[in-house]
């Protein structure tokens, strides 16, 4: 079984399962998926948060940061 912080910089808060987020791939990439998820004796959907978790990452690098609650103010 795999750790929930599975990316370096990730806290391990619990994960929800109240509303989950449908995701839409293609016949091959859901192949590609799968044998990737195999691969690492993961889950599809532990293996699809995983990815998430990976781009979400790059993508606040790549981003300006996000005002606090209080400065927004």
């Amino acid at each position: 079984m795999h750790s929930p912080r599975a990316v370096p910089g990730i806290p391990a808060d619990p994960v929800l399962h109240d509303r989950p987020v449908p995701l839409r791939m293609t016949a091959s990439e859901r192949e590609r998926h799968a044998r990737y998820a195999s691969r690492e004796s993961r889950s599809a959907s532990n293996f699809a948060l995983k990815l998430y978790r990976m781009g979400m990452q790059q993508y606040e690098q790549q981003m300006p940061p996000l005002p606090q609650a209080d400065q927004a103010r």
